[in-house]
């Protein structure tokens, strides 16, 4: 992940929490009182300054050279279709839904339907579905259901003969058994993509990007890709740090904030942490720690990398940069950040960022 990556995240999950915490407002007391403990859970283990307390990255971490790093150029190489790619999906965030009513549906297309399914001239259990969307070639149903609803127009009544997969998990009396389904088309919609020229980029990126024209952001688009692109070749190089071992308070660290962030999930849905996580079917908490314990473990590798870079380049977050990193967010979502992560966790997070630009400023490309 490059380090243009790490606020983003902060912000998108402090969306999240804020959601959690308005539909805490209508929803009975969580007894876990989950909005406090994200906070808890996420500063929980920092000092004031952002750095794991009681731990010494250096004693943990052999470092190799991180300042002035050597990139090659064909690092750096972007193609013209990995420009149009972040093009295009770019300009899909203003894609528009139409209705369709002058053609049959066809794959891609977006259907309202409703359904029944007859095993033997009976109705199965789990075989009716009333104004479900279906985006026909998403492979949400079982084969030959989508393929079978194309070239059907809105108001057609139409049976489906199928037969269930063999095996079918989701229910074992299903299993390669021959059934009908019942099937009225209520609507069909399509996505329609706006034209890529000059009006359009300067109507919905200029404000943030400063593109006024297509060739502008073409331009534009490079430039981050080649970035990006030295971002991950200069920290693959650091991730090759050597690492005597990772403290178990890390990955405690690490363990306790994925606990924090299933807890405003389930907060959000008016849940407790069991109900939630039960309901998706993945066991406990501690299954889920468990199954994601070499990636917990892997991050929490990096932090003490990252740490250790700081502590030897005698980095640390100020208050100007607190200040300078916040400053176009309004300041109630400022004070939703702290309150969701508490301060410690923000600086500790604009100190990965400050390492990250110690490292990249310092490259240089061959």
């Amino acid at each position: 992940m490059n380090k243009k990556s790490i606020l983003a995240i902060l912000l998108a999950l402090a969306m999240i929490f804020s959601l959690a915490a308005c539909s805490k407002d209508d929803a009975a007391e969580d007894e876990s009182g989950s909005e406090s403990t994200a906070a808890q859970s996420y500063s929980a283990g920092l000092d004031e300054n952002g750095f794991f307390e009681g731990i010494t990255a250096k004693d943990y971490v052999t470092l190799g050279q991180y300042e002035g790093l050597t990139v090659p150029a064909d690092q750096l190489a972007i193609t013209q279709a990995e420009i149009e790619t972040e093009i295009d999906g770019l300009v899909s965030n203003y894609t528009d839904t139409k209705e369709v009513t002058d053609r049959a549906a066809q794959l891609g297309d977006t259907v309202n339907i409703d359904y029944e399914g007859f095993m033997d001239g009976e109705q199965f259990e789990g075989g009716t579905g009333n104004n479900p969307s279906l985006v026909l070639g998403s492979g949400s149903f079982i084969a030959g259901f989508e393929d079978g609803i194309v070239g059907h127009e809105v108001g057609d009544n139409f049976d489906l003969e199928l037969t269930f997969p063999d095996p079918y998990p989701n229910n074992e009396e299903l299993s390669g058994k021959p059934v009908t389904f019942v099937v009225t088309l209520n609507s069909i919609s399509e996505e329609v993509e706006p034209e890529l020229n000059d009006a359009f980029v300067k109507e919905n990126f200029e404000e943030n990007y400063g593109w006024t024209t297509v060739a502008e952001m073409r331009s534009g688009v490079e430039e981050t890709l080649k970035e990006n692109a030295m971002y991950d070749y200069l920290f693959t190089q650091i991730e090759d740090f050597e690492v005597s071992e990772v403290p178990e308070a890390l990955f405690q660290y690490q363990a306790n904030n994925m606990k924090a962030y299933y807890e405003q999930m389930a907060t959000m849905y008016g849940m407790t942490l069991d109900d939630f996580v039960s309901g998706m079917g993945i066991g406990t908490m501690d299954d889920i720690v468990e199954t994601a314990r070499e990636q917990l473990t892997a991050s929490a590798r990096s932090m003490l990398i990252y740490q250790a870079i700081a502590e030897d380049a005698g980095l640390s977050v100020t208050d100007e940069d607190i200040k300078a990193e916040f400053a176009d967010m309004e300041e109630s979502e400022y004070q939703d950040i702290v309150d969701h992560y508490g301060m410690p966790y923000i600086k500790c997070i604009l100190l990965n960022n400050k390492v990250a630009d110690f490292i990249y400023d310092s490259a240089i490309v061959e």
